[in-house]
């Protein structure tokens, strides 16, 4: 789950960056239980409730009226390894989301050529989860202490952080310089010993879709649709940090949550072509995502001394200090998306569905330019277009249906990235899925799995600087740092019925 990169400082003075272009525009295949079970590959078949997030062509091959409802659990694992001594760690949780709901009807013209049939379609589909939680918890010799004082000095001075550690004493004045400042809590002024620090981090929240379609079927061959769609934006990412120095300070704790919310909308058109039964050829072209969007930003410390640092209060051992709710709106606009598939149906025994999906990362941006045009160029110098392959395939024996699919989600970073994030490996998002499904006259149920392997990404924690105070701060702080490994296991049940 790469959008953790660099999570502490990138929203704490609550700028937007371009791991926000990322996080907010890559998609993975959602939907129907179907759907997930066949990898998503649904760009040239149709008749599923996803195809109105995927190729709106879809809904004309309805032939009625159609309702389905699909709840899920998503069970993620997420393996952090602390890269200064490799300590590993390992922390799962579990959520349940809605991630299809929709409506289908359809209008017939009865008529022999032309124009067959109209129809109209509502849908809500999880495009995207936000949900991990990790955790390290080992012996440092570093202190995120030392990178308050560091970035105070080096004129990095935020509110919600540097101030917050400076209202409960954490840092102070330093004595010697005007206007500067250190983490004088050490005992005689020692260096920190090694030390127990604890960190737990995570996120939750989610990207789903709201799709109103329309569908034309000419002459069972041609099949137009578009759709518009309305993205809700949800994301959290929160963190709490503790470190037990046993000295001055004894111990104190670092709480940290941050949220964007908003709405987007985007327009989808598509085609499926069946040149005969055996095949169907489709393609779908997606409008930027255009996204109104508020972040909000909330943090508060704790201290416990040994030692009241404060001689006007000598019996005050404990401070505490909150921040104000920070806020700032700004837009964001998504890349173009366009899709291919193909499709060979043999009759009513099974299928099989290839789909690709290209996508550039480069051409996306945050608004207004005039204030984020350095964020712009550096999504343009960090990001890549990719290709998306999702491939499925179904089984039908009486009532009962046989699936299976797979998708491999690209790495979205270029070399550049990977240059300046030494030791991590190439490789994209891989979900392999199966399902089950069963139907019998105007009712249906589908069962899905889909398991998926994100790539490891790192997240950064605080800057470890040599000299964190004058004279001469270090100008280069390299960051305390995990890796992180996420899986998920998702679990979908969708109820159908026809009429």
């Amino acid at each position: 789950m790469i959008w953790i990169t660099g999570m502490l400082y990138l929203p704490c003075a609550l700028s937007q960056n371009a791991g926000d272009i990322l996080r907010f525009s890559q998609h993975y295949a959602g939907g129907t239980a179907r759907s997930l079970s066949m990898g998503g590959a649904f760009g040239a078949l149709g008749g599923d409730m996803s195809s109105m997030s995927l190729n709106p062509a879809g809904i004309a091959i309805y032939r009625g009226a159609e309702f389905s409802f699909t709840p899920a659990m998503t069970f993620t694992s997420s393996d952090s390894r602390f890269v200064p001594n490799k300590t590993s760690f390992t922390e799962s949780n579990a959520r349940f989301n809605i991630t299809n709901i929709g409506y289908v009807s359809t209008w017939t013209r009865h008529s022999e050529k032309g124009l067959q049939s109209v129809n109209f379609g509502m849908a809500y589909n999880r495009l995207k989860e936000f949900s991990y939680n990790a955790y390290v918890y080992t012996n440092v010799s570093s202190s995120m202490l030392n990178d308050f004082a560091w970035t105070a000095n080096t004129g990095g001075w935020n509110d919600w952080y540097e101030q917050l550690a400076y209202d409960v004493f954490a840092i102070d004045d330093d004595p010697d310089y005007n206007d500067a400042y250190r983490n004088n809590l050490i005992a005689d002024g020692d260096p920190f010993a090694e030390h127990p620090m604890k960190r737990t981090f995570g996120a939750r929240g989610g990207i789903g879709e709201y799709d109103l379609s329309l569908g034309l079927n000419f002459d069972n061959k041609l099949y137009w649709g578009a759709t518009m769609g309305i993205q809700s934006l949800w994301y959290e990412e929160f963190f709490t940090h503790s470190e037990t120095i046993d000295k001055i300070l004894n111990d104190f704790e670092f709480q940290s949550d941050y949220t964007t919310r908003g709405l987007g909308i985007n327009l989808k058109t598509g085609l499926i072509y069946r040149p005969f039964n055996l095949l169907r050829l489709g393609v779908a072209i997606h409008t930027p995502t255009r996204y109104r969007l508020r972040s909000e930003l909330t943090t508060d410390i704790n201290a416990y001394y040994n030692q009241a640092p404060d001689i006007s209060k000598p019996n005050t051992y404990y401070y505490t200090a909150s921040s104000d709710i920070a806020e700032k709106k700004f837009k964001l606009v998504s890349p173009w998306r366009y899709n291919a598939g193909i499709a060979v149906v043999l009759g009513t025994v099974g299928l099989f569905s290839f789909d690709a999906e290209y996508v550039d990362y480069t051409h996306s941006e945050l608004l207004p330019n005039a204030d984020l045009h350095e964020e712009n160029n550096l999504t343009k110098i960090l990001y890549k277009s990719t290709i998306n392959l999702k491939a499925g395939t179904e089984f039908r024996v009486g009532h009962v249906s046989l699936r299976g699919g797979v998708a491999h989600y690209a790495s979205p970073y270029s070399s550049e990235y990977y240059e300046r994030n030494e030791g991590l490996e190439k490789q994209g998002t891989l979900s392999i899925s199966g399902g089950i499904g069963f139907r019998i006259q105007d009712f249906y149920v589908d069962v899905a799995y889909v398991h998926t392997i994100y790539p490891e990404s790192y997240y950064d924690m605080y800057r470890d600087p040599d000299n964190p105070g004058y004279p001469n701060p270090s100008v280069n702080a390299p960051w305390i740092s995990s890796q992180v490994q996420s899986t998920s296991r998702r679990i979908a049940v969708t109820l159908g019925f026809k009429f």
